[in-house]
């Protein structure tokens, strides 16, 4: 699978009207896509199929996943691994936080990611 990720602000995001503005009328239900306000987009083609949203902790060297969202008609099919792997390959920090409600716990202990505190997961990246 080989996605592609374009932020908000760059040609490729800016066909027509804003994608994440689309998906906010249409799943109305997920209210991860209200808060976000720098996600990143990814598309398979020119399709967009995902999105993600990080913050950096410049103290503790940590970058955290605050969002991460596949689209209803293409959960299941492997873009929200792609997308977990394109961040833990190119994530220049020596680790990644995120909070991860019951339902999305398994998929992120698939990838590595060992519960702290809570509903707390972090992953510590050997570069």
């Amino acid at each position: 699978m080989d996605l592609t990720f374009s932020t908000a602000d760059t040609d490729t995001f800016k066909f027509g009207e804003s994608v994440v503005a689309k998906w906010q009328v249409q799943f109305r239900k997920d209210f991860i896509l209200e808060v976000l306000e720098h996600p990143v987009v990814a598309f398979d083609g020119q399709r967009p199929v995902g999105l993600f949203e990080v913050t950096y902790d410049y103290f503790e060297d940590v970058m955290w996943l605050d969002a991460l969202w596949v689209h209803p008609s293409d959960r299941h099919k492997g873009y929200g691994s792609a997308i977990v792997n394109y961040l833990l390959e190119t994530c220049l920090y020596s680790k990644i936080k995120l909070f991860a409600a019951n339902h999305s716990a398994p998929f992120y202990e698939k990838h590595g990611f060992n519960r702290t505190l809570g509903s707390y997961y972090v992953k510590d990246l050997a570069h």
